[in-house]
């Protein structure tokens, strides 16, 4: 017996309104031209990048100031981190553009059994290729899928876009570590805005920046954008580093594993360390999750910001 399900009772998570971009919104030209060329030439773009590096303000400012429609799909943990779910966030604008397609998607659901994901798909994508006015979907936080299904569905967007067939429609991906399959339609990784871009930043506050206080906030914070943030709020405030600044750090640690966080103590003290082949997947992850980048000329090179974290913290104990 078929499941009842109506449209109105499916488990779609809310579309959230693109947010607004910050201001001001500095150091991202290059960027934000990279951006925008990728989208024209491939319908396709994904982001990555340390957390606070900018993915989420890059993506909005795109989203201010194109004409097309946005449409913001944010992964929540438990909410939308489902194949299921992640699904009936990509196909919710048709309810609105295509409510033909909205309620077959939704009788196909019912089946018993329902039509694979994979199959609704197609019928979802083939609805945005008949639009005159496509959207762009943007898929934010994915890196809160730990599912193989949902990031399959998302790869699989991704390359039906690109190739073309589904009309018009574009997609933004950002997320902290992105899966290897969607390396092509990779950006690279974030890196921090400079020491121009930081003053800019300053003035705009009502600070005023030396060149060398300027430089040395980049040199601290890497130039992590959300770092930069906190580092100014307290100037501008006249304390210390707020609390939260240092729990952000934190998180940023958070889900290493014991091995993975002592392998980042050792590279604190020494970039280029003779590690056992075992210790190879625990580099290869840190990589993965920008939080040490590797050349052949410096070794393992920690991000500035992770490295005089781990510092003060390992001076304290």
């Amino acid at each position: 017996m078929a499941r009842t399900i109506s449209p109105g009772a499916a488990p779609v998570a809310p579309l959230r309104p693109p947010p607004a971009p910050p201001q001001p919104f500095v150091g991202r030209d290059t960027e934000r031209a990279a951006l925008e060329r990728r989208l024209e030439e491939r319908g396709v773009v994904a982001l990555t990048g340390l957390a606070g590096s900018g993915k989420t303000a890059l993506l909005a400012d795109h989203a201010s100031r194109s004409r097309r429609k946005v449409e913001w799909v944010e992964i929540y943990h438990g909410l939308s981190d489902s194949g299921e779910a992640l699904f009936w966030q990509i196909a919710r604008p048709l309810a609105d553009v295509a409510p033909q397609t909205w309620q077959a998607l939704h009788r196909m659901a019912q089946g018993a059994p329902p039509y694979p994901l994979t199959a609704r798909l197609q019928v979802a994508l083939a609805a945005y290729a008949r639009l005159d006015a496509a959207p762009l979907l943007v898929i934010d936080a994915m890196d809160h899928l730990g599912q193989p299904e949902p990031i399959a569905l998302v790869s699989a967007l991704c390359d039906h876009v690109a190739s073309g067939r589904a009309g018009d429609l574009q997609v933004a991906v950002a997320g902290r570590a992105l899966p290897y399959r969607m390396l092509s339609y990779m950006l690279p990784a974030l890196g921090g805005i400079d020491l121009v871009a930081t003053q800019a930043w300053a003035q705009a506050l009502g600070l005023s920046l030396s060149d060398e206080a300027a430089a040395q906030l980049v040199a601290f914070t890497g130039g992590v954008p959300l770092a930069l943030a906190d580092a100014l709020a307290s100037r501008l405030s006249d304390t210390t580093l707020p609390l939260e600044a240092e729990r952000r750090l934190w998180a940023l640690v958070a889900g290493l594993s014991p091995t993975e966080l002592d392998l980042l103590k050792i590279l604190t003290r020494d970039a280029q360390p003779a590690l056992p082949l075992e210790r190879r997947a625990d580099l290869a992850h840190l990589e993965d999750m920008h939080l040490v980048r590797r050349s052949s000329a410096e070794g393992a090179q920690i991000h500035p910001m992770i490295r005089n974290f781990l510092s003060a913290q390992m001076s304290r104990s």
